[in-house]
């Protein structure tokens, strides 16, 4: 059961952010005005050179499509805003249990499922961003290539904006691992390659890959 009434729900949920024409095109058919009109709002936990770099390459993909007006919130280092006002929120991508615990420890989880709820934003999320979108993160622990819980999580539970858990940077040699998740789950999983997304409209799903 889905925490929020999906009518008017508007998600795209990516492995790797807006890497493809498609994405972007499906993307910019979202917002409801021009480009750089648009403001979004970039949830990050950022560590490292190497991660910056990775949001770098995000403010980059949202520039080449006309948005300016882009906000970054550092999960490790600011602090809570009392509401998020954007056309776009964008949780983006590292490691998916470092990203939900401060969430949960900021209060920032409630910031943005209040927005979500009043219907404010555009929810985006790349990788990390697009698992805490569904019912729990467990999947994000899940396989050769999982990530790890240095933080001793307890509480897995995501945003449930979606019934649907993402396995994101799927690759056909994991098919095994994502069949056995699936058996231990009551809920869909939707594998997501690199270039692909789930696009989420109300209660339409549709997935995107290279060719609209």
């Amino acid at each position: 059961m889905l925490r929020y009434s999906s009518h008017t729900m508007k998600l795209l949920l990516t492995s790797d952010g807006w890497s493809t024409d498609a994405i972007k095109q499906t993307f910019l058919s979202l917002l409801v005005k021009p480009p750089q009109e648009c403001s979004v709002f970039l949830i990050v936990c950022v560590q490292s050179p190497e991660e910056q770099r990775w949001i770098d390459m995000d403010r980059e993909e949202l520039q080449s499509m006309g948005i300016e007006k882009i906000s970054v919130y550092n999960l490790l280092e600011e602090k809570i805003p009392p509401q998020i006002s954007a056309d776009v929120l964008c949780v983006c991508g590292g490691n998916t249990f470092l990203y939900l615990d401060r969430l949960q420890k900021t209060g920032m989880d409630q910031v943005i499922e209040q927005a979500i709820l009043a219907d404010r934003s555009i929810y985006v999320g790349i990788s990390a961003g697009s698992i805490i979108a569904g019912p729990d993160i467990e999947i994000a622990g899940w396989g050769s290539e999982g990530d790890m819980n240095e933080r001793q999580l307890k509480n897995l539970k995501g945003f449930h904006l979606t019934d649907t858990a993402i396995f994101p940077h799927y690759k056909p040699e994991q098919k095994n691992e994502v069949e056995s998740f699936c058996k231990k789950v009551s809920y869909p999983v939707l594998p997501v390659a690199d270039g692909q997304a789930l696009l989420i409209t109300g209660e339409k799903q549709t997935l995107i890959s290279s060719s609209l």
